[in-house]
This record gives structure tokens, C-alpha cells and sequence, in this order.
């Protein structure tokens, strides 16, 4: 089973697309549809946790629309959403003109808390196959 929800990353105009399962051939699918490359493209993308960027193609789902992308086995391990969480913050980072530093921190520390909270609520779509 393959699980999504999309993520608002307040205060900008990103958003967070969670994709957490197992099954390959429904990842590729999933993501080919979403973000327009090939579903060969993403089969490689469905072992393991990671986050990425994508810019995705005008004939996809979210006609070219930018989107950072966490990809969960599962949400049981909260060590490795965090892990993974992190990532998010930097390609944030590196997306926008904030800057991660002790300036900021009140702001980071919002930002994880409410990211967090938003990952760890049960409101993921059940992608069916």
C-alpha cells in the first residue's frame, strides 16, 4: 500500500509531497503521473528513505511545479523521519533565501515542530494501485 500527503512548508510558497510504501512499481506509477518522467525514472526511487527535489514537467499532475519530496518506507522509525526531516529543512534552504543560522533558530525550531507534528498526523491518501 502507498501512502501521500502533501505538506504546506509555511512561511513559503513550498510544499512537502510524503510518499511512504514499499511497492516499486507503484511508486514509479505514482510519481511518473505527479511529477512527468517516466515511471522507469522512478523505479529506483522506492528502496530506502530519501529526500529530493523535483521540478516537475508541464504535462504532470502538477504542470511544473516545484516540489521537495520525502519518500518513507514507513513511519514507524521516528529516528529516521527525523533524519529525514532535516533534509527538508536544507533543501528548503537552499530553495528559498532563508538562511539557517543562530539568527534564525526560533524560526527552525518552529518550522521542525510544526513540519513534524504535520508528518505525524494520520491524514495520509491511500493510493490505490
Amino acid at each position: 500500500m502507498l501512502y501521500f500527503k502533501t505538506i504546506r512548508l509555511e512561511p513559503t510558497n513550498w510544499s512537502l509531497d510524503v510518499i511512504v510504501g514499499t511497492d516499486a512499481d507503484q511508486i514509479a506509477t505514482f510519481c511518473a503521473a505527479r511529477y512527468g518522467y517516466s515511471k522507469e525514472y522512478h523505479e529506483e526511487d522506492a528502496d530506502g528513505d530519501w529526500v529530493s527535489r523535483f521540478d516537475s514537467k508541464e504535462d504532470s499532475e502538477l504542470k511544473g511545479e516545484r516540489r521537495i519530496i520525502m519518500k518513507l518506507r514507513d513511519l514507524k522509525n521516528k529516528g529516521i523521519m527525523i533524519h529525514e526531516l532535516m533534509h527538508v529543512l536544507f533543501y528548503l534552504e537552499k530553495a528559498t533565501a532563508i538562511e539557517i543560522n543562530w539568527s534564525s533558530q526560533e524560526w527552525v525550531a518552529i518550522f521542525m515542530e510544526r513540519t513534524w507534528n504535520e508528518l505525524c498526523r494520520p491524514t495520509y491518501e491511500k493510493i490505490k494501485k
